[in-house]
């Protein structure tokens, strides 16, 4: 037992300096955060790729908010094509989810092209990286105006079918457009 107990004590220093570091880049994404119109949610968001966000590194950063969104945008997307072949779902219901898949589809090949192109930028220098920038930021806001309809239109379902799959497929859109307003934040 008390051969145990020394193991245990060895081992307290490493969980302890572990949580330590969890803490610091934990603390990297809020403060990276707070430039953000949301600051919460971008936490919230950001912090699966909190290890980006230890060294400040700019590029870093925006590689993971643009990464972040894409798998936000993702989630909503699978969570809206399950719905689709849910049993309890009404037709009413189905349709409404459907409608918006098209937009969400755009926004996914947006956003990935987001990506490519914020490579482009990171490796551009001069003029090139101001026009590099500017696709990535066209490129999001692409993204946020599909997302933007399609929530929008699954709004207007919500009040006419009053269904807890278009309410929930409402609120993922939500955080998806909320997810790229972080992403262009990031862009420097």
């Amino acid at each position: 037992m008390a051969k145990g107990a020394f193991h245990m004590l060895l081992l307290l220093p490493i969980v302890y300096a572990g949580a330590g570091a969890q803490a610091s880049t934990d603390d990297g994404v809020e403060a990276a955060c707070q430039k953000t119109s949301n600051a919460s949610f971008c936490a919230e968001l950001l912090l699966p790729y909190a290890s980006q966000f230890v060294d400040n590194d700019a590029n870093k950063m925006g590689y993971a908010a643009i990464s972040a969104t894409l798998a936000q945008v993702q989630s909503t997307r699978a969570y809206m094509v399950r719905q689709t072949t849910e049993p309890t779902a009404t037709e009413e219901e189905r349709a409404a989810v459907s409608s918006c898949l098209g937009n969400i589809g755009n926004s996914d090949d947006s956003l990935r092209n987001a990506a490519q192109e914020f490579d482009l930028f990171r490796a551009a220098k001069g003029e090139q990286r101001s026009i590099h920038k500017e696709s990535v930021i066209k490129m999001i806001d692409s993204a946020r105006n599909d997302l933007t309809g399609c929530s929008d239109l699954s709004k207007k379902h919500k009040d006419l079918v009053g269904a807890g799959i278009i309410g929930e497929s409402a609120r993922m859109l939500e955080r998806s457009v909320q997810a790229c307003s972080v992403a262009e934040a990031f862009i420097h």
